[in-house]
């Protein structure tokens, strides 16, 4: 199955989980590629620099930060952009980054 890993990652976290994901795909015998997410955010507004597409992917899984209890922007951007799944397999994780272990 030829896999599509779309990622949005700030820090390098949500990225780093996306390629462990990645490798374990390619070991039970999938293609998988991470295709990213770019955008630019200013104080008002995010705009994507690029926008992956879902054409060659039998299947896609999602992958974004929470930011400010909520999915990050850009994410939800291109999520609302999309012109649909029709026939493709969908999943999707979410990773947060907390400064102290006691908050989640």
């Amino acid at each position: 199955m030829n896999i599509g890993i779309i990622v949005y990652s700030q820090t390098g976290n949500t990225l780093s989980v996306a390629k462990k994901l990645k490798e374990a795909l390619e070991k039970a015998g999938h293609a998988a590629v991470i295709d990213r997410v770019k955008a630019v955010a200013s104080s008002e507004r995010v705009k994507l620099e690029y926008s992956p597409d879902l054409s060659p992917y039998d299947a896609v899984i999602f992958a974004s930060p929470v930011q400010a209890f909520s999915l990050a922007p850009a994410m939800k951007l291109y999520l609302a952009q999309l012109s649909g799944l029709e026939g493709k397999k969908a999943a999707c994780f979410v990773t947060q980054q907390l400064k102290k272990a006691w908050l989640g």
